[in-house]
Formats: structure tokens, C-alpha cells, sequence
């Protein structure tokens, strides 16, 4: 029997020796390993100004720019890092026909990173479907007519409290998301105008646990509010935490009245570059104008629900072209991606059309440095979308998420002798000689491993041989590279 120590300083896990002598290996001998020993570079990955950058093209002409938090990750914060990477994808998205409806979101999928964008499509069914059932909500005097890619909203009453709504029990998108409706009919209540006009908000507590006083919805919300256009204060508005606020803003009316001129009046709540908008479109003013009547900056992790408050009855009031993106990862959206239309009716600012991606491949994601890209587990600083569904874009790293990993396994390969193993990865023979969990791995990273009862494995040699170079490698199980520090150990056996 010979026992063999093997060292190396090499940083890479292989153990290569080459011994002054020939060592003799007779026929149909065996080998066991005795013990290992060697330290893991501390797992932290510090983010700085030389790869902080991550840029998003959602189509070969336009790009979206992310800069993340400059900070170093270990082990027990690695998930933070993959929520930074989500929130500075969605907080950086510009409004455009590729990203509107859109939502970023970093995993770990079976220990590889797993990036994707999925949309919420521009789809009247699905705002439809969502705002009644077990989806959402309509009072029961509240009519809705669906079209295309939005929905014709009215009230068969006139209330001057909350008690006519309509809303979705699931929150807007999280990236870049958009909540709207246009005037179609706002007609002034000569007999009463505080029964009058309409409110849309956003609030942070689900509709489905909506408290009401005396007819008013008991919450705290985002919200823009229009009034009878006869009153002073035709559009006000109030963010969470704060008061109701006049804009000293006025719609687009018919000459000679106070009624809006129908279609020429929008209102949106946008969630887009990390903030939460409060914006007023009118035609009369240049194209692309926008009146902002609030910004609050949005972490994209709250929950935010859109709802909408009816004051007038049909005869005064009718709002159209509503439509809302919900997010797409607390929802099953795959049965709306088809839509019918490639048109949209009149809208301002970013046009939440129907996404026209064909080439999917069009859509990349590109990091600053290959540093951050290896430590998530991709080969390559530049990304090409691998998702199949229309608009959306997908890449998983074909290596581990190294940062994360919680509890290695390693297994020893031998390099240049012939074992009796097999692998089902490779779905053949891998000269694995040893295979261990890392029960005593300490602070300092560092790894001792000793056989109790030393397990002999055949040598695949029909016939006696001599060998100076023995060549040893240690990986993680799942095959990909250890990073180790120092010297490496390897003590074996050969029978």
C-alpha cells in the first residue's frame, strides 16, 4: 500500500504533483482518499464604480441605464444584491412601447441566477376580467363596456361619497406601470354638482379590505380628483400622507360652458424611474406637454391598487380608454399575450401600445464588468434574450449563483488515472474518486475533510504502469470551479 500527499498553491482547485521518482501502480489496484484540506476565498463581491452598470436595450436603438448600490455582498445579504439588480432594472425603465406594462425580477432558479422581464399586456379582456369576480370590484351601479385594449366606464347613479367604485384586487406593476382613464362625457350638475365628476387613485391597502365612514372610503391614498367643472377647483390631488391639494389646473372645454370637450382631457398615475406620477394631458397644449401634479419617489416592493370613484351618473359623467398594468409575477397573463389589435385610441405621453416584438433577440442586457456577471453565473458580459413569449425578455446563467451558494458539496476528480465511477450529469464515466458535504467549513472558509474508513475504489488498469505526474482536481457538485486560497492538500491511498 503507498500512501501519497498531494499539495498545490493553485487558486483554482487543482492539485498537480510531479514526483522525482516513478511510482509504481500495479494491475487491478485500488485507491482511496485519506484527507483534504484547503480554504475558500471568503464569499463577498463588492459592487464599485467599475461594474455598477447595467444597461438594458429593450429594442437595438433604445437602452435603459441602471447604476446600483455601491456596497459589498457576503453570503448572509447575497438576496440583497438580486433585489438592488430588481429594483434599479424597474426603477431605470423609460417609457416606451417596449416597456410599458413591463416588470424586472432577479431569482435564484435550481442555484442559477435567473433574470426576466415579463409584461402585463395592453388587453381589454384582462382589465375587464380584473375588475369583478374574485378579480376585483364594481359596485352595482356601475356599467362597464370593454373594447380592445380598454375599458368605457359610468355609474347609473350620482353619489357625492365613495359608495360607487370600481377597482383590481391586484396591485399595478412594479417597473413601469400605468394607470389612466380620458374624459369622454363631464357634463356640469346644475342641480347639485358636489354629485359630480370622479377620483382615481391608488391605494396601499387591498380594495378587498376597504373600510367605509359615512359612504367614504377610510384609507389613505394617491389620488388625482376632478370635480364638477362649474366649481373653482375643477382637478385636485393628494399623495399618501399628505392633504388634498388644488392644482389650479383646468380642462379643455366646449366654448361658452363648462363642459370638457369630449376625448381631450387624460389622466394618469405612472409608476415609472422610480417614481410614483401624478400626470395631466389636454390637447390643447403641444403634444407631449405634461402637467405633473405630483412625484413621490416608489421603492418597488409596496403594493399599490388601482380603484376608481364615481360621482356623476351617465347623463354627466362617462370616462373612457381606462386601462391599468397590474404585475405580471403575482398574475398568469400567458392567455392575454394574443392580442387583436396593433392600435391604440388617443392616448399621451407613453404609449401603452400593443408591444410589436417579433425578434425577440432584439432585447439584451449588457453588464459594465464580466466581475458581476461570473460572480452571478454567466460567461458573458452581453445577455441575449432567451425568453419565447412576445415582449418579454429571459436569461438564465448556465453556472451558479456563487454568492448564494449556502451549503457547498465538493467531489475530488482524479485528472490522469482511469477510476471505476460515473457521473449522471455527464450520463458516463467521471473519474470521481471522492465525493463530501462541508460539515466543517469555519470562519476563515477554510476546509478539513478526514476518511474514518477509507472507501477503495478500482483503478481501471489491466496492466502494471509507473507515473511520476498525478493530477487531482476539487469542484463544487455541481461541477462549476472552487476559488481557494492557499495551499491545497490531498492525501490518498493505492492498493
Amino acid at each position: 500500500m503507498k500512501l501519497l500527499r498531494l499539495t498545490s498553491n493553485n487558486n483554482n482547485g487543482v492539485i498537480e504533483t510531479n514526483f522525482n521518482e516513478d511510482i509504481k501502480i500495479d494491475k487491478d489496484s485500488q485507491i482511496a482518499l485519506l484527507n483534504t484540506s484547503f480554504s475558500i476565498n471568503k464569499k463577498e463581491f463588492t459592487i464599485s464604480n467599475f461594474n455598477n452598470t447595467i444597461i438594458y436595450n429593450d429594442t437595438d436603438t433604445s437602452e435603459n441605464t441602471a447604476n446600483l448600490n455601491l456596497k459589498t455582498y457576503s453570503k448572509a445579504d447575497n438576496k440583497e444584491l438580486l433585489t438592488d439588480i430588481t429594483n434599479k432594472l424597474n426603477a431605470c425603465m423609460k417609457d416606451t412601447q417596449q416597456n410599458i406594462g413591463s416588470q424586472f425580477l432577479w431569482s435564484v432558479s435550481n442555484g442559477s441566477t435567473m433574470i426576466q422581464n415579463r409584461i402585463c399586456p395592453n388587453n381589454g379582456d384582462l382589465f375587464s376580467n380584473y375588475t369583478q369576480g374574485n378579480l376585483g370590484k364594481r359596485t352595482s351601479n356601475i356599467t362597464v363596456t370593454k373594447t380592445t385594449s380598454s375599458l368605457n366606464i359610468v355609474s347609473n347613479v350620482s353619489s357625492s361619497d365613495d359608495s360607487e367604485y370600481i377597482t383590481t384586487y391586484s396591485p399595478l406593476g412594479k417597473g413601469n406601470a400605468s394607470f389612466r382613464v380620458r374624459i369622454n362625457k363631464l357634463i356640469t350638475n346644475q342641480g347639485n354638482t358636489t354629485q359630480n365628476g370622479f377620483i382615481i387613485g391608488l391605494s396601499n391597502t387591498s380594495p378587498q379590505n376597504f373600510t367605509f365612514t359615512n359612504g367614504y372610503i377610510d384609507q389613505d391614498f394617491h389620488f388625482i380628483k376632478v370635480n364638477d367643472l362649474s366649481e373653482s377647483t375643477e382637478i385636485q390631488y393628494k399623495i399618501i400622507g399628505g392633504t388634498e391639494t388644488n392644482s389650479s389646473l383646468f380642462l379643455d372645454k366646449q366654448p361658452g360652458t363648462s363642459n370638457a370637450i369630449p376625448n381631450k382631457n387624460y389622466f394618469n398615475i405612472d409608476i415609472s424611474e422610480g417614481k410614483i406620477r401624478g400626470r395631466f394631458y389636454k390637447d390643447s397644449e403641444a403634444s407631449g406637454t405634461v402637467n405633473e401634479l405630483f412625484s413621490v419617489p416608489y421603492n418597488g416592493t409596496d403594493d399599490l391598487y388601482p380603484f376608481i370613484v364615481m360621482r356623476g351618473d351617465s347623463t354627466k359623467l362617462k370616462l373612457n380608454n381606462c386601462k391599468f398594468f397590474l404585475d405580471p409575477y403575482k398574475n398568469d397573463f400567458s392567455r392575454y399575450l394574443n392580442p387583436t389589435s396593433e392600435q391604440d385610441d388617443g392616448l399621451l405621453g407613453a404609449r401603452p401600445v400593443i408591444v410589436k416584438n417579433s425578434n425577440k433577440t432584439i432585447k439584451t442586457l449588457r453588464f459594465q464588468s464580466s466581475e458581476i456577471s461570473n460572480v452571478l453565473g454567466f460567461e458573458s458580459i452581453l445577455l441575449n434574450n432567451q425568453a419565447v413569449t412576445r415582449g418579454e425578455y429571459k436569461n438564465i446563467s448556465p453556472n451558479i449563483y456563487d454568492l448564494g451558494r449556502q451549503n457547498p458539496y465538493f467531489i475530488i476528480t482524479s485528472k490522469n488515472i482511469d477510476l471505476e465511477s460515473y457521473d449522471g450529469d455527464s450520463k458516463g464515466r467521471l473519474n470521481i474518486l471522492y465525493s463530501f458535504g462541508d460539515n466543517t467549513e469555519n470562519s476563515d472558509e477554510s476546509v478539513f475533510h478526514e476518511v474514518s474508513n477509507p472507501i477503495f475504489l478500482n483503478i481501471k488498469n489491466s496492466t502494471a504502469k509507473s507515473i511520476r505526474n498525478l493530477r487531482f482536481e476539487v469542484r463544487y457538485a455541481d461541477l462549476t470551479r472552487i476559488n481557494n486560497d492557499g495551499l491545497i492538500s490531498l492525501c490518498i491511498l493505492i492498493k
